[in-house]
């Protein structure tokens, strides 16, 4: 039954979250005034391979373009696309390109990157076109500067110039709405965990959630191209993109690892943890280093790397969930819909690329479902993980205070108050204040009113000292009629203050006649201090000493 109702509030929090991101994408007004006039269909294309052999092609789809390939798209604008101050958009990857229109350029864009070495990347481009050209073509000349480029010119359309600047975050709303959601809240998250205490494994695996949130947040929205729309260096979007999706396996593969109690599992996934780091090192040096080796070379290594960690961390989540002792379903199956989603990403991406299999089958993308689900449902087990954890701490300071407590007046019993002497000896401290207190006629109480006035003797007691030594780091009960009190860094001075009180809150209860004898308390104190320390066993005999002449000045009225 709690594992039905675990996956239920995971089919709940995702579909109420959708919902949501559904009205705010359809039901922002005036956010969408137009239709996209797509030029697919209306554009030729022509490659001419580095060797110098020709291809045509009749519509935008074309075998896959490498370094120093030419393409030449002829893009014909029907005149019933027309429309005042129109804007022509379009999607290029890893080219130097020029818009033409009579011979003339409107639009170049890459050489000053190219010439660089450096790689381009994604460039959504949106160029203002005179209206003459409605009826006519548009020659698109690209130059290609990285091997297995692209297979098509993505997203040609006439869209209205005000209009153009948005459309990568229009036709993507809803990735965009949460993702920039979720990157806010994972980075407000993973600031505040970071300054926590990583001494425990359910903060270690809220870390590496949120930044897993993080990185994968920055991906969606540069793989969208919406990076573009706020800031215009292309090339850092691009190798933000690289960069995540490089890295992203790491905080995965680093949080099963946290998540698994077996020897052996944990050390295949550590295996697996340094290979990508290593291999997401190496990449990145081969990037910025080199002229030949870019992100983009290596993707398809990237994708066997990931596909054989994939078969290896399936196996090891099978064998995690078989376990008899496994409580974390939920992250488990969380971990097993990623991977399985992640897998069907890779195939959908090479098969569109390197098999021309370009139907809207192939270019449909689970991933923004799948990281959600993925997200929400190991928040939930972190949820579940921490409620557990707060349970069990709970459970053990409700063990200790019932193995350290004095039944009878709730102080601290005597192991706890040796225990506290035990460590003052261990840490050789030299600063710290020691009160010895011995309630005085408890004996003749017992012996003359009962030991049920005895222990309410006590208990009154107790309840005073509580009062008074409330600050200190123990108020203790060593057995009997005998307390004792511990402070560090207390002055002489507020010392004799609090036990002066103290006699006269005695004096008065003895006043008020609550009592059929008269209650009073034997105190002796020794301070040590930076300037005079006294040795811990020096310090017990000296207050010792103290409260029995303190005990014998009451009792001769002598104070």
């Amino acid at each position: 039954m709690f594992y039905n109702k675990r996956y239920s509030r995971v089919i709940v929090a995702i579909l109420v979250f959708y919902v949501c991101v559904i009205w705010i994408s359809y039901f922002i007004p005036n956010l969408k005034q137009y239709e996209e006039k797509l030029l697919d269909s209306y554009t030729e294309v022509t490659i001419i391979r580095k060797d110098g052999t020709v291809e045509q092609y009749k519509n935008n789809i074309f075998k896959i373009v490498n370094r120093g390939d030419r393409i030449v798209a002829t893009i014909n604008v029907p005149e019933e696309y027309r429309i005042p101050d129109a804007a022509l958009c379009f999607h290029l990857y890893n080219s130097v390109f020029s818009l033409k229109y009579q011979g003339r350029e409107l639009y170049r864009y890459g050489d000053e990157i190219a010439a660089k070495g450096r790689q381009i990347g994604a460039n959504y481009s949106s160029v203002l076109i005179p209206d003459e050209v409605f009826g006519d073509k548009l020659i698109l000349e690209c130059e290609v500067m990285e091997n297995k480029a692209y297979t098509r010119l993505s997203d040609i359309m006439i869209l209205p110039a005000t209009e153009s600047k948005k459309y990568s975050i229009i036709k993507h709303l809803a990735e965009f709405v949460i993702f920039i959601s979720l990157l806010v809240v994972s980075g407000l998250i993973l600031t505040v965990l970071l300054f926590q205490e990583h001494k425990n494994k359910s903060i270690r695996m809220a870390i590496l959630l949120a930044l897993f949130s993080h990185m994968i947040s920055w991906y969606i929205l540069a793989y969208y191209g919406m990076i573009n729309i706020i800031s215009s260096n292309i090339r850092f979007s691009a190798n933000l993109e690289y960069i995540t999706v490089f890295a992203l396996p790491i905080p995965v593969v680093a949080y099963f690892y946290e998540l698994v109690e077996e020897k052996y599992l944990k050390r295949i996934l550590r295996g697996i943890l340094i290979s990508y780091s290593v291999f997401m090192v190496v990449c990145t040096i081969l990037n910025y280093t080199t002229v030949n080796y870019h992100y983009s070379q290596m993707l398809e290594i990237l994708h066997v790397v990931i596909a054989i960690g994939l078969v290896i961390l399936v196996s090891v989540c099978l064998k995690q969930k078989s376990s008899a002792y496994h409580t974390n379903t939920l992250a488990i199956d969380g971990i097993l819909l990623f991977l399985g989603v992640v897998i069907l990403e890779i195939l959908r991406f090479n098969l569109d690329k390197f098999f021309n299999l370009h139907s809207m089958l192939f270019r449909m993308t689970f991933l923004p479902f799948g990281v959600i689900a993925f997200i929400t449902m190991l928040v939930l087990e972190n949820i579940d993980g921490f409620n557990r954890s707060y349970q069990a701490e709970q459970e053990k300071l409700q063990l200790e205070k019932l193995a350290y407590l004095d039944g009878l007046t709730g102080l601290m019993n005597r192991t706890k108050c040796q225990e506290v002497l035990d460590k003052l000896r261990e840490e050789k401290a030299y600063e710290y204040t020691i009160i010895f207190m011995d309630l005085n006629n408890l004996k003749s109480a017992n012996d003359q009113f009962g030991h049920k006035a005895g222990d309410q003797y006590i208990q009154t007691a107790a309840s005073v000292f509580r009062k008074y030594f409330r600050n200190a780091d123990l108020c203790g009960r060593m057995g009997g009629d005998e307390f004792i009190v511990i402070y560090k860094g207390k002055s002489q001075g507020k010392l004799e203050l609090l036990i002066k009180n103290m006699d006269k809150e005695f004096i008065e209860i003895n006043q008020s006649g609550a009592f059929d004898f008269k209650m009073s308390v034997a105190c002796g104190a020794v301070v040590s201090t930076k300037s005079h320390p006294i040795d811990i066993e020096r310090a017990i005999s000296m207050a010792d000493e103290r409260m029995y002449k303190n005990k014998e000045e009451i009792k001769y009225g002598l104070v």
